[in-house]
């Protein structure tokens, strides 16, 4: 599976160690989401039941998953 950003955004890419990852968890072919707070960026694993939850609306170019061969199923 290719994951790429569909929507033209401005983006950084930061390294992470991988020993960082296995510490916290996570693996590189977890669902992760990223966001800000308390002046920390936060990295985190999305668990499986969560993305279970997700129901494709067709909408690509908002995809919170942003997966291109998606088949516009619910994702697992």
């Amino acid at each position: 599976m290719k994951i790429i950003a569909l929507t033209p955004q401005p983006n950084v890419f930061i390294t992470v160690p991988i020993e960082t990852l296995v510490e916290a968890g996570i693996a590189p072919t977890d669902v992760i989401e990223i966001y800000a707070e308390d002046d920390k960026v936060i990295i985190q694993k999305v668990e499986p039941e969560d993305a279970e939850s997700f129901v494709c609306d067709e909408d690509c170019v908002n995809c919170p998953f942003q997966i291109v061969d998606c088949a516009h199923e619910k994702a697992a």
